[in-house]
């Protein structure tokens, strides 16, 4: 009997750490206050900044879809941004580009604007490959006003979603297992196109692995 509380007990355990891996804290950039330097207009469509928080991330046809923000301007000083109604801490930003082609998206900026008003530049595009346009940036659990999208030197930005997750601290109640973000050097040294949901927090791998040792020990 105490054996099989053992492994029951050691199952459950590894179930909640693995789901705290893999899951993200809510999306706070959904609905909020989004805005563009000048809305392109193309084929009928108004390429407005709210469809970059409307929680729709198709890319792959973005003409068709309508689902993508753009903004364009001659002088080249394009921006797409989000401004939240209070200060978040945010682990990870994800920006979809669009899928179809990477000729209105790449060698974007992102900076963001911390609870102290400061403008921070978190990700460059120049330095990395496009591949699927979907760009994953790592922030560290800082504390988020905005997030500023610019392109410097091209006539066209087009975003098709900017997502905004919400530390996990902020998420899981307090007498839950706390998961603590391993620092990630936002200068790219990783993959800009990490999936959201890969593994993020060391400290959650480590209380993996002791507890199947645990359960091997003890059945």
């Amino acid at each position: 009997m105490e054996k099989v509380f053992v492994f029951s007990l050691s199952v459950f355990l590894i179930v909640m750490l693995a789901s705290l891996v893999y899951t993200q804290g809510t999306n706070v950039a959904i609905g909020q206050n989004a805005s563009q330097l000048q809305t392109l207009e193309f084929n009928g469509f108004n390429w407005t900044a709210d469809n970059v928080v409307d929680n729709c991330t198709l890319q792959d046809d973005p003409d068709n879809q309508q689902c993508c923000g753009a903004s364009t301007d001659i002088g080249n000083a394009n921006y797409i941004r989000v401004d939240f109604d209070k200060a978040y801490n945010i682990s990870t930003i994800v920006i979809y580009g669009r899928g179809d082609t990477e000729t209105q998206t790449k060698d974007f900026l992102v900076h963001i604007v911390n609870e102290s008003g400061v403008e921070v530049l978190v990700y460059d595009n120049t330095c990395c490959d496009y591949g699927n346009g979907i760009f994953t940036i790592p922030v560290n659990d800082t504390a988020v006003l905005s997030i500023v999208l610019t392109r410097p030197n091209n006539a066209i930005l087009t975003v098709c979603e900017i997502q905004a997750f919400q530390t996990m601290e902020d998420v899981i109640s307090p007498s839950a297992v706390t998961v603590t973000s391993t620092t990630v050097n936002t200068t790219m040294n990783g993959n800009p196109n990490a999936a959201p949901g890969m593994f993020r927090h060391g400290e959650v791998v480590m209380l993996l692995l002791m507890n199947i040792l645990f359960l091997l020990r003890n059945i």
